[in-house]
């Protein structure tokens, strides 16, 4: 059971309630306006409408449903006994950033692998030993569970394309991870149909997986080969740049 959020929402709160008070000695913040917000905190559950500050609740319900899925999904093809309810999923405010990939502390590549392959799903990889040989990850989970927003689309982001590994990196993209994009898509497979007529990500186009990098530096990469009908793991050069070649950004 991922145990992220609950705690670390009350630690960050009581922080910024220490710091708002800090800022109003100072004389940096109005105190009566401040006095003001912290009643309608108190006085109101719905405070975060009444100050303007709500989030797109529509958006916030699709999540919560994803989420479900999502425990269901790690149940079915992994035996894990998930509970997501209490996950932090980051904010976004452009409405294409909907599709949250949680990330347990459990879940590796070559786990991810093996569990597609044991349900049919043809998958190629450069190496046989994905852990080792990927090592390198800007978001790691088994340093502390976490979840990612992506856009929600079958194919890698156009608007990334003609950018190589070393460009996002300059221009500080963040862009998903092997494992993230594995773990999303072997998950959409499932909600789209799974063994009967589950769609891949990455059909036409190559997702640059810039938030891992193997051992050379060199950063990996996943699609659906649609002739060979195989998921392929591979990796490409830092420095080359195509138009089939798309990271995925993440919201963090």
């Amino acid at each position: 059971m991922v145990m992220v959020a609950n705690n670390d929402q009350v630690l960050r709160c009581m922080k910024i309630h220490g710091l708002v008070g800090q800022l109003v000695m100072e004389g940096k913040r109005d105190p009566d306006t401040v006095r003001r917000a912290l009643q309608t905190i108190h006085d109101y559950p719905d405070f975060a409408s009444r100050l303007g500050i709500a989030g797109n609740t529509a958006l916030i319900a699709a999540t919560k449903a994803d989420l479900k899925l999502w425990e269901r999904f790690d149940r079915k093809f992994f035996g894990k006994r998930e509970d997501y309810s209490g996950l932090r999923v980051p904010d976004s405010s452009d409405p294409e950033f909907v599709w949250p990939i949680p990330m347990p502390s459990w879940a590796t590549m070559n786990g991810t692998v093996a569990a597609m392959r044991k349900t049919g799903i043809d998958v190629w990889t450069y190496t046989n030993d994905l852990d080792w040989d990927i090592p390198t990850h800007d978001r790691d989970p088994k340093r502390d569970a976490y979840a990612v927003l992506v856009r929600n689309r079958q194919e890698a982001d156009e608007e990334l394309k003609n950018l190589s590994a070393n460009q996002l990196r300059e221009q500080k993209i963040s862009a998903i991870t092997c494992l993230e994009r594995l773990r999303l898509g072997f998950f959409r497979w499932f909600v789209t149909g799974g063994r009967k007529n589950g769609k891949h990500l990455d059909v036409q186009n190559i997702t640059l997986c810039m938030g891992s990098r193997n051992r050379d530096g060199s950063p990996p990469s996943v699609d659906w080969h649609p002739a060979l009908r195989q998921v392929r793991v591979n990796w490409y050069a830092p420095a080359l740049a195509s138009g089939n070649l798309r990271a995925r950004a993440v919201v963090s």
